[in-house]
């Protein structure tokens, strides 16, 4: 929500909060006031993790091995498509599943 239109909102932003960076850049960097994390914290993160999170002045950027996140995103879609009974993923768009989000739970 903008200053003009905060009547409109339900929840206002947090303070600091920036308008993500449009694709494809903000598939790979976030602004690191919109996220829960600290510098401290992503520079004490495991090494994997660390070599995934590269920490700018007021971003963070992801660097991920292509191959590494193919097959993830590969494994993740095609475990989705069988728990919603589909016979493989590339059956997901005509089901109507445009975005599958991995949240780490």
């Amino acid at each position: 929500c903008g200053p003009m239109s905060k009547q409109n909102c339900l929840v206002l932003a947090p303070p600091k909060y920036k308008i993500p960076h449009r694709w494809p850049t903000g598939r790979d960097v976030i602004w690191i006031d919109n996220v829960k994390i600290t510098a401290q914290e992503v520079l004490s993160s495991g090494s994997l993790t660390k070599r995934m999170m590269m920490l700018d002045e007021d971003q963070i950027s992801f660097s991920f091995a292509s191959s590494m996140v193919d097959d993830n995103i590969e494994d993740y879609s095609h475990q989705i498509a069988e728990m919603i009974g589909l016979r493989n993923e590339s059956y997901l768009v005509q089901a109507g599943v445009r975005t599958v989000l991995d949240i780490g739970c």
